[in-house]
């Protein structure tokens, strides 16, 4: 659910009616604020889409400064990484960060993975093609999609959030 490349996924699944499920940490805040009160409800609530992560339960997030925040985002990766069936990341430029993480826990637990990168000069539609296949081979039944953040978009010169949704449309057509 954070910006770019998960608010991408949301936007995407949220208009195709697909259901989403994963983890966040109680408290969860995104690049640019809270979630709004339409996601918070249907996702974050008991029962709904995404489960709290159990470490983070006990810690309220919003009191935590930004940069303390990295222990209950990994959690959250690696939860989401561990009980996906395959992940699909999104990326521009090099792997770093919250994405390069992501890549080494679905390396950690064997699960398939796709690795997309943005780049203007390569071929998109023949990445695009290369990610159709890999979804029909794999059949997953819990798509975990990851990413950069929204303000990676000024590190990279890609607009991540709409690059990101134009591919998803067109793999997941």
């Amino acid at each position: 659910g954070q910006t770019g490349v998960d608010s991408a996924a949301i936007a995407f699944a949220s208009e195709r009616g697909i259901p989403m499920i994963g983890f966040a940490p109680r408290g969860y805040i995104k690049e640019d604020g809270l979630l709004p009160d339409s996601l918070r409800s249907t996702m974050l609530q008991p029962g709904g889409a995404f489960a709290l992560c159990s470490e983070s339960v006990q810690h309220e997030q919003e009191l935590l400064p930004v940069d303390k925040r990295d222990k209950i985002y990994a959690e959250r990766t690696e939860l989401n990484a561990k009980y996906s069936s395959a992940t699909l990341i999104i990326n521009a430029g090099k792997l770093e960060g919250g994405t390069l993480f992501t890549l080494e826990c679905v390396l950690r637990y064997h699960s398939p993975n796709k690795v997309l990168i943005i780049d203007p000069t390569r071929n998109p539609e023949e990445q695009i093609e290369q990610a159709r296949t890999w979804i029909e081979r794999e059949k997953p039944l819990f798509l975990n999609v990851a990413g950069p953040r929204q303000s990676y978009s000024a590190q990279c010169g890609v607009d991540v959030f709409n690059e990101s949704l134009k591919i998803l449309r067109a793999v997941l057509r």
